[in-house]
Order: structure tokens, then C-alpha cells, then sequence
């Protein structure tokens, strides 16, 4: 079989901190709309919302910057507002698998709340994102301060573990079509859009197959009616389609968000 080598461009991260305008724009807005974008922060009450966004950075990353490596200590979180990100593990001869997906219904950094220090997989995001930055000490001190938040980033990490979980199942025993309709269901999801910047190399990582296989199944589903993909751009045409031709493992890890998260 031959070997997929990751196409991963690390990119410098841009902090609008140094920009007060955009900062406060980013923070004080959606404060003031009452209006939280990421689902976590927006669970909280206002008094314990406002005690964590004091700490926090607004922070924009562009696609495919590397947040994480396994392995690599975890000095920071990060709350989605904006885009997503993927969890992939890594082979020693770099081929990779995607096994678990953070959008703004999530946050990196859940190893921080399990009281770990290092990341176990590589974190990479697959859009732009903007997120609120907060340092691993502040987010352990607002943890260790509040039981409403206790409660909301254990749920959390139940949800991402869950995903986790299910991937270990799905993976082995469920078709490329069946997998690749799961992972653009949960792309969906997380980034609340039916268009989705996808290449053939980012679908092979998605599912840890080779490309060639991927692209006579884009070619299927597109055959079908379900998606339209040209030139890197995927757009979902028919999300239900999807979900039948998908396997169990999609509705099993909605079922985890929405009855702990409730998203």
C-alpha cells in the first residue's frame, strides 16, 4: 500500500490581542448581543462567562496550521468561535487518521481539565479559525473556581472521547463510503455550513485511506446526487442522503452531544 506522507502547512498564528480594535470587537460585541458563538462559553452565566473572557485572547489561525503535536506539552485552550479543527493520530511513516473533529461546539485543550500536560494526537485546523486563547493556568484556576464549568468541560471531554471511541469502531469495520459520509456530517456540524474546503489529499487523511480510493467514492456520492466537489470545494447537497448512507457511528456520537452538551 502506498504510503500517504501528511500535506500539512505550519503557518504562524496571528494574535489580534496587539490589535486592540479587532480584540474588542470580537469580545465586547458578543457580549453585548448577549450572544456567545462558541456553545461551551455561551453555557456559562454571564458573571462566570465574563470571569474567563477577562483571561482570554482573542486569536485567529489560518487553515492547516498544526496547533498541536502528540506529544507536545499544552500550554494553552482554545474556544472555538469560528471554523474547526481535527484530531488526527500519526503512524511513525506519517500517514494519518482522523479521529475526532472540535468546532465551536468544543475547545482544544481538554487534556488541561483531565489535569494531563501533553496532547495525544495532532491538532490541525481544516478552516480559518477564530478563537478566545486562554493560558492552561488561568483555565485550571476558573476550573478548580466553578462548578458550573467543572461540569461543562467534563461533559465536554465525554463528548470528544466519545468521538474518539467511535472512531476506534468505525474505522475497521465500516466501508470508505459509509465513513467519509460520517466525517462530512460531523464537518458539517462543527463548522454550521454545507460548503467545506476539502482536497483529495484532505479526504484520504479524514478517513486514513488512499486517495485513489476516496475519489471513486467522491465520484460516487457525486453520482448520487448527495455532494458537489470540483477543485478542492465540497458542497453537501442533500445532508439526509448522507446520513442514510452513512453508518451507525454519526448518530451515535450526536447522541453523545446532545444529551450531554445539548447541542
Amino acid at each position: 500500500m502506498a504510503r500517504l506522507k501528511p500535506k500539512v502547512e505550519v503557518t504562524r498564528e496571528i494574535s489580534f490581542i496587539q490589535s486592540a480594535c479587532l480584540s474588542s470587537i470580537q469580545v465586547s460585541s458578543t457580549m453585548d448581543d448577549n450572544k456567545i458563538d462558541n456553545h461551551l462559553l455561551a453555557a456559562l452565566d454571564k458573571g462566570e462567562r465574563d470571569n474567563l473572557l477577562r483571561v482570554s485572547e482573542a486569536i485567529q489561525f489560518p487553515r492547516k496550521r498544526i496547533l498541536y503535536e502528540a506529544g507536545q506539552p499544552i500550554h494553552s485552550a482554545y474556544f472555538f468561535l469560528t471554523g474547526m479543527a481535527s484530531l488526527f493520530v500519526v503512524a511513525e511513516d506519517g500517514r494519518m487518521v482522523q479521529i475526532a473533529v472540535v468546532g465551536s461546539d468544543g475547545f482544544v485543550g481538554v487534556p488541561i481539565v483531565l489535569m494531563g500536560t501533553k496532547s495525544s494526537s495532532r491538532i490541525i485546523t481544516q478552516t480559518p479559525v477564530e478563537a478566545l486563547k486562554v493560558s492552561a493556568t488561568q483555565l485550571v484556576a476558573r476550573f478548580n473556581e466553578s462548578a458550573r464549568l467543572r461540569e461543562i468541560l467534563l461533559n465536554y471531554s465525554q463528548v470528544l472521547n466519545a468521538q474518539v471511541a467511535q472512531s476506534a469502531l468505525c474505522n475497521p469495520l465500516h466501508t470508505i463510503r459509509q465513513r467519509l459520509c460520517r466525517w462530512l456530517l460531523i464537518y458539517r456540524d462543527a463548522t454550521g455550513s454545507d460548503s467545506l474546503y476539502l482536497t483529495q489529499q484532505d479526504l484520504a487523511n479524514m478517513i486514513g485511506s488512499h486517495r485513489n480510493q476516496v475519489s471513486l467514492e467522491v465520484r460516487v456520492l457525486g453520482k448520487l446526487g448527495l455532494i458537489q466537489h470540483a477543485r478542492g470545494q465540497l458542497t453537501i447537497v442533500k445532508p439526509d442522503g448522507l446520513k442514510e448512507a452513512s453508518c451507525e457511528c454519526y448518530r451515535v456520537a450526536r447522541h453523545w452531544a446532545t444529551d450531554l452538551l445539548d447541542c
